[in-house]
């Protein structure tokens, strides 16, 4: 389940940072920003059940970036 965002759409984001937090069987995890450039668009929300393979948001890396 998706717990919390910490960016919002239009926001910059670096490489590494924490940007979702998630929740399993009681645990939390956090998933990391695969690289640096702007949050352009969330496709799950707070309470949302996630599935494998589930794309949770996009970020437009800027070049040069991973």
């Amino acid at each position: 389940m998706l717990s919390v965002w910490f960016a919002e759409e239009g926001e910059r984001v670096y490489e590494g940072d924490r940007v979702i937090e998630v929740l399993v069987d009681g645990a939390t995890f956090d998933v990391l920003a695969p690289a640096t450039g702007r949050l352009v668009e969330k496709r799950v929300i707070p309470n949302d059940m996630l599935s494998t393979e589930q794309i949770l948001g996009m970020v437009e890396a800027e070049e040069g970036s991973q």
